[in-house]
């Protein structure tokens, strides 16, 4: 076969996620042909969705630019992979040089703008641990935060105009929208333009990749936007999204549901079935079964009893799963208390 038709093969199975028949194809290309470019670099690629060492993600990217030495492209993605790595391990001044530099060369180049937008973020964070709390919380320092998260999004915006196909970074966007809201609320909420950008990122990310773990991140994170829009049955369709698609997080998704239901739509009938359903998954699961965990199952018999006391007029029943809540963590003096005072 000749070096285009092997590297469509592995392309393909790379599209599909099959990174180590991607792997293997690549190798036997390369062995045939050790100075096809593309093969180098989307072994690259491969190296780092697999989660394989800097150096040898390095290093196919160094075969790559060796075979092809004016192609900017991959010396720029070598580039934003290493300042990336530094970035998440704390060489953050080396990695902040490293995306300025990229970014002269190439303004439009998106990874390396969505990494400046994440340094400037980070710079803020750090310089505010050494204020004192008064300073934190001065409207100075706030205007000085606000400012900071619009000087972020203008780089966010840039990244997301060059690629518009990373769930993460829609995501982000659309969370450094929900803290822009939170410093200029406005009511009533539902008014408020930076939710609503916020639950079209989410929306984003989720039609990207519905069933991934960024996927259920983004219905989570939509949630707590409709929740602030009071879109409250749309807030709790996100939720059973995200738990249908990753079941880790029923647990969490469905006390949500619950606390959505009670405290917001009033419907206590709904809000008991849905702690009914919490209950018996965390007595079924194998997750919740080891000793340490058996203390995680007091959230939801308490959340139980609770509603049936104050809502719902089943004392009895009420009193029964606080009880249980606290057979469940017996050196919890909360749980005890409020068994005994119920």
């Amino acid at each position: 076969m000749s070096a285009q038709e092997l590297f469509a093969q592995a392309q393909e199975n790379y599209n599909m996620g099959i990174l180590s028949l991607t792997e293997e194809t690549l190798t036997a290309l390369i062995a045939e042909y050790p100075n096809y470019a593309p093969a180098h670099h989307l072994l690259a690629k491969v190296a780092y969705d697999d989660n394989q060492t800097m150096e040898t993600i390095l290093s196919h990217y160094d075969n790559a630019i060796k075979a092809d030495p004016n192609n900017q492209g991959y010396k720029h993605e070598k580039a934003y992979r290493n300042a990336n790595f530094l970035y998440l391990n704390a060489g953050i001044p080396e990695a902040k040089k490293i995306a300025t530099q990229i970014l002269k060369e190439n303004p439009n180049y998106a990874g390396a703008n969505f990494l400046m937008g994440q340094i400037l973020q980070n710079d803020f964070f750090e310089k505010n641990l050494e204020k004192t709390p008064e300073e934190q919380y001065s409207d100075e320092n706030k205007k000085l935060a606000l400012e900071n998260d619009f000087e972020t999004l203008k780089y966010f915006d840039k990244a997301l105009l060059d690629d518009n196909t990373n769930q993460e970074w829609f995501i982000t966007r659309g969370q450094l929208y929900q803290a822009i809201d939170f410093k200029t609320a406005t009511f009533p909420r539902s008014n408020n333009e930076y939710l609503q950008k916020a639950v079209l990122d989410f929306t984003s990310a989720i039609d990207i990749n519905t069933a991934n773990e960024w996927g259920a991140s983004a219905y989570i994170a939509r949630s707590e936007s409709n929740l602030l829009l009071e879109k409250f049955e749309d807030a709790t369709f996100d939720l059973d999204m995200a738990r249908t698609f990753v079941p880790h997080h029923t647990s969490n998704c469905l006390s949500a549901i619950a606390s959505i239901k009670a405290n917001y739509m009033n419907d206590y009938e709904g809000a008991l079935t849905t702690l009914n359903e919490l209950v018996d998954f965390v007595e079924a699961s194998e997750e919740y079964s080891s000793e340490f965990a058996q203390s995680q199952k007091s959230s939801p018999y308490y959340e139980r009893g609770k509603l049936k006391i104050e809502h719902l007029n089943q004392k009895v029943e009420g009193i029964a799963d606080l009880k249980k809540a606290s057979a469940y963590s017996p050196n919890d003096d909360f749980y005890k208390e409020e068994a005994e005072n119920n």
